[in-house]
């Protein structure tokens, strides 16, 4: 069998030796097989350019984000400094490489999240395995559908930082749906006790957000316990959670949510400036030195509240405009400053308007920290730079940094301490045989 076994051999190779050999002559000129033989080297061809081009894009790519680093570093040495938006410009071809793996991720966390959630609900509504099993696959769908929605924010050109975290927040343990669904598996008492549950947790939701930007509204604006009050009402019918079967201790008018829009007009009208004074100078060739401050208010300007102030400043040189300033602003000041000091009732303006560009907003700001008046905010008002002689004069703004206190008090400002937030204002809902609407929140969240 030996020496068969190499004949045999020696034949199966004379065979593919044959083949290959057939294989690699040409085919006749004009026939199909050499047409398909050119189509195959050029579809070969163009893969491999297509390969080249992406290997270039990928350096490319790295090239262009290790300068985008470089220039950011560079930045931020010179003083600079960079935005954050910057920062995720620069990482966010990373992070669209990343998504499907962020995804992953993503539903991974939320699918065990849910299944305390489905536990949770499973002992304490007495659900039944077919309830459970339901309530188990509604949630893993709910997590696909949270985790694809942060994702495809996330892939979008035009996202930026803010809508990427706005998009993390808002997909996060998201169960909005939730009510319909269990509302459809339960009845009698337990049906009852899960609108309970729910309201509460929804009311406790609104309550925290509202008093959360109340409060840090309150850091940036002197607020009275009034405005607290519309403000909070307004924060809580602006909020998401929001439904008017809640109960809000000291609400009056409608209760009807509101959008963000909405929202915002209304919190306007609370913290508009109840008065403005606006200064201005002037003199005639440096001499007869004036300045004067006239007022407005909510129903417009109040002229028994004008003043002028002779300007009697010996070591002023004639025409100076910052000097000038500086001693209406002292003037102004003083006396206000001591009788609050004293208890005395004053009426402190809310916005200054200073006729002027950065200097002279700038001279005023030092007279005001001097004497330690530092929450009322300052606006400059200055010629723009392409104004046009003999035409209506454009105008800048230059603003200060100074803190805006929206309302006129009539005694000396109080004070919240640095983490203090206002009280609760809610009373106990409504009876829960109402059906929910608008959107859920996370029972465990």
């Amino acid at each position: 069998m030996r020496q068969y076994l190499g004949v045999f051999v020696g034949v199966m190779l004379g065979v593919v030796g044959a083949l290959l050999f057939g294989q690699s002559k040409p085919p006749p000129a004009g026939s199909v097989a050499e047409e398909v033989e050119k189509a195959e080297r050029l579809l070969r061809g163009a893969e491999r350019e297509i390969r080249e081009l992406g290997s270039d894009g990928m350096r490319a790519r790295k090239r262009l984000r290790s300068q985008g680093a470089q220039n950011i570093l560079n930045d931020i040495v010179s003083g600079k400094g960079a935005s954050l938006d910057d920062v995720f410009g620069l990482t966010k071809p990373f992070l669209i490489d990343m998504s499907p793996l962020i995804n992953r991720i993503r539903v991974k966390e939320e699918k065990e999240h849910f299944d305390g959630v489905a536990g949770r609900y499973g002992r304490k509504y007495d659900l039944t395995d077919r309830q459970q099993a339901g309530l188990r696959e509604w949630l893993d769908q709910r997590a696909e559908s949270n985790a694809a929605e942060f994702v495809n924010v996330l892939t979008n050109p035009k996202t930026t930082l803010l809508d990427m975290i706005k998009a993390g927040h808002d997909a996060e343990r998201n169960i909005q749906g939730i009510d319909g669904f269990m509302e459809g598996q339960l009845s009698g008492q337990a049906l009852a006790d899960f609108k309970q549950d729910r309201m509460m947790e929804r009311i406790e939701s609104v309550e925290h957000e509202s008093n959360g930007r109340l409060h840090r509204l309150d850091n940036l604006v002197e607020l009275d316990p009034e405005q607290e009050d519309q403000l909070f009402y307004m924060m809580a019918r602006g909020s998401q959670q929001y439904v008017p079967a809640m109960e809000i201790e000291g609400m009056t008018g409608s209760r009807l949510p509101m959008d963000t829009a909405q929202r915002n007009r209304e919190i306007r009208t609370v913290l508009r400036p109840e008065r403005i004074e606006v200064y201005d100078n002037a003199h005639i060739q440096g001499t007869n030195a004036v300045g004067g401050m006239i007022v407005a208010g909510p129903e417009g300007f109040q002229k028994s509240q004008y003043r002028k102030f002779n300007i009697r400043g010996e070591d002023l040189t004639p025409g100076d405009d910052y000097g000038m300033m500086r001693e209406v602003m002292r003037r102004r000041f003083s006396r206000l400053v001591k009788d609050e000091a004293e208890g005395e009732e004053v009426v402190r303006p809310d916005l200054l308007l200073i006729d002027g560009g950065a200097g002279q907003l700038a001279e005023v700001l030092a007279v005001m920290a001097e004497m330690g008046v530092d929450d009322i905010a300052v606006v400059g008002v200055a010629k723009g730079p392409d104004r046009d002689a003999g035409l209506t004069p454009r105008k800048t703004l230059v603003a200060s940094q100074g803190r805006p206190a929206p309302h006129a008090r009539r005694t000396p400002p109080r004070h919240h301490p640095p983490t203090g937030a206002p009280p609760p204002r809610y009373l106990p809902p409504h009876p829960p045989n109402q059906s929910l609407a608008g959107p859920d929140l996370d029972p465990g969240g």
